[in-house]
């Protein structure tokens, strides 16, 4: 029987799970961040993809999601953690995207060569760790738990839109933001929520996450959402508003927004997984027992000759 709490299969209903999921993510979030601030450890301003107290921060967003995360497990909804390995597929398709649109800009609009920094290695592993939490955070935020819960609730549409919208809206607060900045980060957010909704999965957009802003960053020197490039392997420049996104980075731009919208129409018309990971192998069935002998007295023998 359906309540006001509980849906008539006997889950908590999807409203209640988003609701509890946003207080549980915004009262860790924001405890988290208000002790860096009152410790003195919150990234120096301007931000920098160099800047080690930026792990910091990114940390205690990771541990916001995954707080609100267990709580969200606790009511019933899963975050989507099935199939792992789709992680590389999703990194794979940021990559080559993030690729074509600044690669593509600096041949046609600006320059393109190698950075003249000598610390590459070390300056890629380290960008990975300061920014990789936060886009695990953020995947688990809006494409984890509360977004199975809102599909669940009303429509995969409306979840991969409504979400693509606040991630958008999340951005901002970010350094050089503007609201051309913040649709193209919504179109981000919708490819990155067709992939968790058609894969069933979280893993693509964490993979897509991750990729997105590690090249952005280091691969190719551009700022990762208005924070300062550090440390790269390339250095590329294009020409606003089209080819470039200026200050904010890639994700202002022109041609990333045509190409984000064709990767999402791709991805939504692409076959959805659907279920769990495919079970192992049933067990072969067991031999069948030998046949009873018949019941009842023997057959008479035979007459002597």
């Amino acid at each position: 029987m359906s309540s006001w709490f509980k849906d008539a299969s006997g889950r908590i209903r999807s409203g209640w799970v988003i609701a509890v999921f946003t207080v549980v993510a915004v009262i860790t979030a924001t405890a988290l961040h208000a002790a860096l601030y009152l410790l003195g450890l919150m990234p120096d301003s301007p931000y920098s993809l160099d800047d080690p107290k930026l792990g910091l921060q990114t940390g205690a967003n990771l541990l916001s999601a995954i707080a609100a995360t267990a709580v969200a497990r606790a009511m019933g909804e899963v975050p989507g953690f099935e199939r792992p390995k789709l992680v590389a597929p999703g990194a794979a398709a940021a990559a080559l995207l993030l690729c074509i649109t600044v690669g593509l800009g600096a041949v046609l609009s600006g320059t393109l060569g190698l950075s003249t920094c000598d610390w590459r290695v070390k300056a890629g592993v380290q960008q990975l760790l300061l920014i990789g939490p936060t886009a695990v955070a953020e995947e688990l935020w809006l494409r984890g738990a509360a977004f199975r819960a809102l599909v669940r609730g009303t429509h995969p549409i409306f979840a991969i839109a409504g979400t693509g919208v606040v991630f958008g809206a999340l951005h901002l607060t970010n350094p050089e933001a503007s609201v051309v900045a913040a649709l193209n980060v919504a179109l981000v957010g919708i490819w990155f929520g067709a992939m968790a909704w058609r894969a069933n999965s979280i893993w693509p957009a964490i993979g897509a996450h991750l990729a997105w802003n590690w090249f952005e960053g280091f691969f190719w020197g551009q700022h990762v959402s208005g924070i300062q490039a550090g440390c790269s392997l390339l250095t590329a420049t294009s020409q606003p508003p089209f080819w470039g996104g200026g200050a904010f980075g890639p994700e202002a731009s022109g041609l990333t927004a045509v190409l984000l919208a064709l990767a999402s129409a791709i991805t939504l018309a692409w076959p959805k997984l659907t279920g769990a990971a495919a079970p192992p192998n049933p067990p072969a069935s067991p031999p069948s027992a030998a046949a009873p002998p018949p019941s009842g007295p023997p057959p008479p023998a035979a007459p002597p000759p």
